[in-house]
């Protein structure tokens, strides 16, 4: 579950918090080792707070099985957003949206 967690938060950092839009976004992650779960946050820094446009939820489900849920916010976020389920179902490097 870490390993795939690191994999994630990384990618996620690569792809959003370096500014692929054109407002560079804040990429956050938390993991907790004694629940085994995590989560991934994107995000804009803006007057009312951080605005978030995706979460993802990691959660160890067994030694060898991993639960990942992508939440959206915006719908037009969307198309961008999948490219995280990418890295998780296909094993993906790219940083691109489908």
């Amino acid at each position: 579950m870490q390993l795939i967690y690191g994999e994630i938060l990384a990618a996620a950092r690569n792809c959003w918090q370096n500014g692929l839009d054109t407002v560079p976004m804040v990429v956050h992650g938390d993991l907790d080792t004694d629940t085994r779960q995590g989560n991934i946050t994107a995000g804009v820094h803006g007057l009312v707070g951080l605005s978030t446009y995706f979460t993802v939820d990691v959660k160890a489900l067994s030694d060898a099985k991993t639960k990942v849920v992508v939440y959206f916010v915006f719908q037009s976020m969307e198309p961008r957003a999948r490219a995280v389920e990418l890295w998780v179902k296909q094993n993906s490097t790219q940083c691109r949206a489908p």
